[in-house]
């Protein structure tokens, strides 16, 4: 068990090398790290940002798809005509490739952001068990064509990280971003081998825009507009990171439908968490697959296009791994022209 909590950057290798088994065991001590004021200070230097958002379930969400992401391909031409709503069919059209990067393996940080200091990890469920699960079974595999990778076990997970750094009720993607940087430097893995979930706690909003006008704020819905993102950015230091927003999402607007296995604060959570880390997997940067061919889902990631929306809320589809029952949207399989939950349907 990890004895002390260490700030900063001397995080180190020590903390970071505990074992899944272990961390779990010793989830009060997990490693504590503070962005400081050069981690805020070097965001206003990344460049080359890539933001792409999952939109709420409310009414009217797959309207806003145009505002939900930030640097979007400038090879996307015009769309087909002819498809019609989209959003509610089980079998909407593949995805194409643009040319740009996947992720062939991947191990995802959770961060979870208390500025209470005070909060169990319960507060979010346990991604860290799902991701584990999620990366021995059959779904994770849905991916395989899209990246050209077929051997199990690529995508895992690491001991969770702490901080109360940034705090406030309302954040900006600058003070994600100050955070992960912080986190990607101590730990020094970078690059598309890895991705940082960021957990914001309850009732802590956070906007991507810096009018504070394109937000995760159910309780101001005239900005809500997502219930998570991915991103992309470069900072001059340290390199490419890939990072998911992952606010509360047991709200109306993001949570699942009432009656799933583990209950909706749970499930809601892998709910979005999957969505997020999928779309990572196959589209990191916005310039690799993507539906260019729709014009109700032009633009839409591997996520978005298996999102359906029941009149409560999303609605998700039961899988199982490591003997655990889990409620998730299924995902695109190009192979299969349809939203699956494993390669076999």
């Amino acid at each position: 068990m990890l004895a002390s909590r260490l700030l900063g950057a001397s995080i180190g290798a020590l903390s970071l090398s505990l074992s899944l088994a272990t961390a779990a065991a010793a989830a009060d001590s997990v490693v504590l790290v503070h962005p400081t004021g050069g981690d805020f200070a070097i965001t206003k230097s990344a460049t080359n940002q890539y933001i792409h958002a999952h939109p709420t379930s409310l009414p009217g969400a797959s309207k806003r798809r145009d505002v939900l992401t930030v640097h979007s391909p400038s090879s996307a031409a015009s769309a087909s005509k002819g498809e019609g709503s989209g959003l509610g069919l089980r079998y909407p059209t593949d995805l194409t490739y643009h040319g740009g990067p996947v992720v062939t393996h991947l191990v995802s940080h959770p961060i979870y952001l208390d500025p209470t200091g005070t909060l169990p990890l319960s507060t979010w469920g346990d991604p860290g068990k799902f991701l584990y699960d999620l990366g021995k079974s059959e779904f994770i595999h849905l991916v395989d064509g899209y990246v050209g990778a077929y051997g199990n076990n690529r995508y895992t997970v690491a001991p969770p990280v702490r901080s109360t750094t940034p705090s406030g009720t309302l954040l900006a993607d600058g003070d994600i971003q100050a955070l992960v940087h912080a986190v990607a430097a101590a730990t020094g893995e970078t690059g598309y081998g890895h991705e940082y979930h960021v957990f914001l706690a309850p009732g802590v909003d956070e906007c991507f825009d810096t009018t504070y006008t394109v937000c995760f704020s159910p309780d101001v819905p005239a900005t809500f507009y997502f219930c998570a993102y991915h991103s992309s950015v470069d900072f001059p230091d340290i390199g490419h990171v890939l990072y998911s927003v992952e606010p509360s999402v047991n709200v109306p607007g993001c949570q699942v439908v009432a009656g799933t296995p583990n209950g909706t604060l749970v499930d809601s959570t892998n709910n979005t968490l999957s969505h997020e880390l999928f779309e990572t997997i196959t589209d990191p940067d916005g310039s690799a697959w993507w539906n260019s061919t729709s014009n109700s889902l032009f633009g839409a990631e591997n996520g978005d296009t298996c999102s359906f929306v029941a009149p409560t809320g999303f609605d998700p589809s039961i899988w199982y791994s490591e003997g655990h029952a889990y409620a998730t949207q299924p995902e695109l399989s190009n192979s299969l022209h349809a939203c699956a939950i494993a390669p076999g349907g």
